[in-house]
């Protein structure tokens, strides 16, 4: 609720008859141009009833994000269980769709708000793809702030992400890269993947953390690749955040699926 507040100002009430197979609830809906925003007292991550919902391009969810590190962060990422679900978090080995180019779109609005705003000690970035809803039809992203109730509850952090939010849908723009990833490898804050993305080479798709990969079947991984909404796409194995072992049984992988694939060492960036 404190992302979205930014965006009220923005947005007026609107009459929308919430949805045969939502469950009872408090649902409070608002519009602005094109954009509807949905309040609910419905536990956001648990909300596959989203899907048959709506016809739309993508869904952006706000929401906290919980640290066991506290790490103070602004962060965007995708949807998916490449293992057990927790939580009732989604569905297990269940990816769901994702458009890189606003998920990149989102990154970049993030970045650019929280440049804005001098002396903040906030990490902006992404997390590799995880928890639910799973079984949405439609492109889905989630918006969070966190990493303790702490930050929950900076107004300020809070602001930079609905703002960003609000960048988001009011001022569309181009990017400079074409090309979305499906990553494999490295920690769960994606590192080696942001820097590429920073760098321009690629859009921002799917993310297999290393400590998913011991999941990965061919079908997870065929289902991973048609999830992401992108014409121009390709595998990007974290040469550095995997084991031989790893990246043998995912080349092995993209090859009987005729997915094309490339290191993180063959785009290297000043960072590296």
């Amino acid at each position: 609720m404190n992302i979205i507040e930014p965006l009220l100002s923005h947005f007026v009430p609107t009459e929308i008859p919430v949805p045969d197979h939502w469950p009872e609830g408090t649902y409070r809906w608002y519009r602005s141009g094109d954009s509807i925003l949905v309040t609910m007292d419905q536990p956001h991550y648990k909300a596959e009833f989203l899907t048959d919902s709506f016809i739309a391009d993508h869904i952006i969810v706000a929401s906290k994000h919980l640290s066991s590190a506290e790490q103070k962060a602004i962060l965007v990422h995708p949807l998916g269980n490449w293992g057990t679900a927790r939580h009732e978090s989604g569905n297990n080995l269940q990816i769901a769709p994702v458009n890189p180019y606003e998920m990149t779109r989102m990154l970049k609005c993030l970045q650019a708000e929280y440049a804005k705003v001098p002396g903040s000690e906030y990490w902006v970035g992404v997390e590799a793809t995880h928890h639910g809803p799973t079984s949405i039809d439609l492109p889905i992203m989630f918006v969070e702030v966190g990493g303790t109730e702490t930050e929950w509850n900076d107004r300020d952090a809070c602001a930079i992400a609905g703002r960003a939010i609000l960048q988001f849908i009011s001022q569309p723009h181009e990017l400079a890269a074409s090309t979305a990833i499906l990553g494999a490898g490295g920690g769960h804050y994606a590192p080696a993947f942001i820097r590429r993305v920073d760098a321009d080479f690629f859009l921002l798709g799917h993310i297999i953390p290393k400590f998913g990969l011991e999941h990965l079947t061919l079908d997870l991984l065929h289902q991973a690749w048609n999830s992401i909404k992108a014409d121009d796409k390709l595998l990007l194995i974290d040469k550095s955040g995997t084991k031989s072992a790893q990246r043998t049984h995912l080349l092995n992988l993209a090859e009987e699926l005729n997915i094309p694939y490339a290191m993180t060492s063959d785009y290297p960036t000043p960072k590296d």
